[in-house]
């Protein structure tokens, strides 16, 4: 903590290209401090893990099985959409998956207040997956309660032997007093530059184009923006107008979002 140099060694699980170690530098500056403050620096050691003659020396071999998991809330019904992908080298045999919810992060000391098992048939190596969808009833967990859940991938259909250390994803969830999903945010601590309310608003250059590189190495062409200096100037502000957000995800906790957002009308998604 208050460190301004740091360093990082990166061992990757398997490696296909003999390119020797690889080093990555990055410098970290907070755009709200003054412009003469030095970056932060981090320094990252990609390691190269081939054999000395060259062939491919993989730490994982076999078929190496991991769980992605992206999660859509409604207000009664949270739906889990798990993905098995096979990142081996090896095709892998007939697996079970399973989804366990538990009021305590302690999973194997804890009881489980659901559980699923499904079948996972044989996938391919190098990227074969298989998808299943979970639909959780809130209405039957404990309102007011925060849950903890995680799937696992076994070695088998019987369910009983792990695979590998990443064969797990988890993550959690809180419901209020009527079973719906609970969302908070907390309040940010926001900076303020000689008056201006938002302090990253010099960066915006969608907003006004000047010409800055604007926290990255490529420069920007001036005047390329949405050309709303005057309207912004003139004080019109948008309020009242009611406008509907079609995306991949909405940052719901964003100062500028969290009191602007309509309450019902947000369907939530989640990748972990």
């Amino acid at each position: 903590i208050g460190a301004s140099q740091g360093t990082s060694t990166l061992t990757p699980y398997r490696d296909w290209i003999n390119e020797g170690n690889e080093t990555v530098e990055i410098e970290m500056v907070n755009p709200t401090t003054e412009p003469n403050t030095e970056p932060s620096q981090v320094t990252l050691t990609i390691k190269d893990i081939f054999d000395e003659d060259g062939t491919v020396y993989r730490i994982r071999s076999g078929a190496d099985l991991t769980p992605l998991v992206d999660l859509r809330g409604g207000q009664d019904t949270l739906t889990l959409i798990t993905t098995i992908y096979n990142v081996g080298s090896e095709v892998s045999e007939p697996s079970s998956s399973i989804l366990s919810i538990h009021e305590s992060p302690e999973f194997d000391n804890s009881v489980e207040s659901m559980r699923w098992e499904i079948d996972v048939p044989q996938l391919d190596s190098h990227g074969g997956s298989y998808r299943h969808e979970f639909d959780i009833d809130l209405t039957e967990l404990q309102p007011d309660t925060t849950y903890y859940s995680r799937v696992q991938v076994a070695a088998n259909s019987d369910g009983m032997e792990l695979i590998t250390d990443n064969n797990t994803s988890q993550f959690g969830f809180a419901l209020d007093d009527n079973n719906h999903l609970k969302v908070s945010c907390e309040t940010p601590t926001r900076m303020s530059i000689s008056g201006n309310p938002d302090p990253l608003l010099a960066y915006q250059w969608n907003i006004r184009n000047t010409g800055l590189y604007t926290l990255t190495d490529t420069q920007t062409t001036e005047g390329i923006d949405l050309n709303i200096s005057q309207s912004l100037q003139a004080g019109r502000t948008g309020e009242g107008t009611t406008i509907a957000v079609v995306d991949t995800g909405l940052e719901i906790c964003h100062p500028d979002l969290l009191a602007n957002v309509e309450i019902g009308q947000l369907s939530i998604r989640r990748r972990c």
